[in-house]
């Protein structure tokens, strides 16, 4: 019976809990970005170029791969995804 009581506390505690994170914390955004919108840049464009050419870029490496001798095909792991070629 205690037990009972106590999932339906806890039960009814996580909906009121749900129902506050739904309704209430999207009004708690300013209001200048709401009206602009969430992906309105902070950079100017040209500050935003210049960050980017700064910006150390990423060097090419060879990727390792199984080289199948029969065929001479080859399957590498690259961009996250097998890759045979």
């Amino acid at each position: 019976m205690l037990t009972a009581r106590f999932v339906r506390l806890c039960s009814a505690l996580f909906a009121v809990a749900l129902l506050v994170l739904l309704f209430a914390l999207p009004w708690t955004r300013s209001s200048d970005a709401a009206l602009v919108g969430d992906f309105a840049p902070t950079l100017s464009p040209d500050a935003a170029a210049a960050r980017v050419a700064a910006a150390p870029q990423p060097a090419l490496v060879d990727v390792p791969a199984v080289v199948f001798p029969q065929t001479g095909r080859r399957l590498t792991n690259r961009f996250g995804f097998l890759d045979y070629w």
